[in-house]
C-alpha cells in the first residue's frame, strides 16, 4: 500500500508545521473570527497555490476549487472529498486500485486520505495525479486558520498529560515553557528510549 499524502508534506513543510487539525462540521472547518492576520496569511498562501497550480498544469477542476478557496477563505470537508475523488479516478485510470479513507484525528480534524494498491511506477503516478486533482487544495485544507486554532486549542488541552508523561521518566518541563519545547521533549523522550516512552501517542497527539 502507498500513500498519497507524501506529496502534500512535502509542500507544506514549505509554508507551516502545523498541520491537520480543525474543528469540522459536515461541510468542514468552521471560519473563527478576530483572526484577521491568520485570513490574510491564508490569503496568501491560497494565491502562492494557485499560482503554483497553473504552473504545473493542474486540472481545471482543482484550479476553480482554490478560486473558491480564494473566494470563501476556507476549504471544506466536502471540496477536500472532491478534490481526492478526482484524484483516485486518475489512478483508476492509471490502472491502480484507489480509495479513500476518513479518519478522525488530535480532537476532531476529520482527515481524508488516499490509500493506493499496486506496484510498477507508483510513487510517480501518485504523485502525478495527485498534483493534477488535488495536491495543493489538499495543502490549504490542512494549513487554514480554522485548522491552525484548532490544533492550538488541542495542544494546550492535551499538554498536562505530556508533562506528567515526561515527570514519570524524570524529564523536568519548566512551568514557563513554550509548548513546541515540551513537544519536542517528548519527541526526543521516544527516539532516545527507542520508542518505549511515547508521551505524544499516551497524550493523542498525531502532529504538532
Amino acid at each position: 500500500m502507498q500513500s498519497a499524502r507524501r506529496w502534500f508534506s512535502e509542500v507544506a513543510s514549505a509554508f507551516i508545521v502545523v498541520m491537520m487539525v480543525s474543528a469540522c462540521s459536515a461541510d468542514g472547518p468552521e471560519a473563527t473570527a478576530g483572526d484577521s492576520q491568520g485570513a490574510e496569511q491564508f490569503a496568501q498562501a491560497v494565491s502562492q497555490a494557485r499560482a503554483d497550480a497553473v504552473d504545473a498544469k493542474a486540472s481545471d477542476d482543482q484550479l476553480a476549487q482554490l478560486e473558491d478557496a480564494a473566494r470563501d477563505g476556507r476549504v471544506s470537508t466536502e471540496a477536500e472529498r472532491e478534490a481526492l475523488r478526482r484524484t483516485v479516478a486518475c489512478l483508476d485510470d492509471a490502472g491502480y486500485k484507489a480509495e479513500i479513507l476518513e479518519d478522525v484525528i488530535d480532537g476532531g480534524w476529520n482527515w481524508p486520505h488516499l490509500r493506493v494498491a499496486g506496484g510498477g511506477n507508483a510513487d510517480a503516478d501518485i504523485e502525478k495525479c495527485s498534483r493534477r486533482e488535488s495536491y495543493w487544495l489538499d495543502f490549504l485544507y490542512q494549513t487554514q486558520p480554522a485548522a491552525i486554532e484548532m490544533k492550538d486549542r488541542y495542544l494546550k488541552r492535551q499538554l498536562p498529560v505530556v508533562v506528567a508523561c515526561l515527570g514519570r521518566e524524570g524529564v523536568e518541563v519548566p512551568a514557563d515553557e513554550d509548548i513546541s519545547l515540551t513537544l519536542d521533549r517528548a519527541l526526543t523522550l521516544n527516539q532516545t528510549t527507542n520508542g518505549r516512552v511515547n508521551c505524544l501517542d499516551e497524550a493523542g497527539i498525531n502532529s504538532y
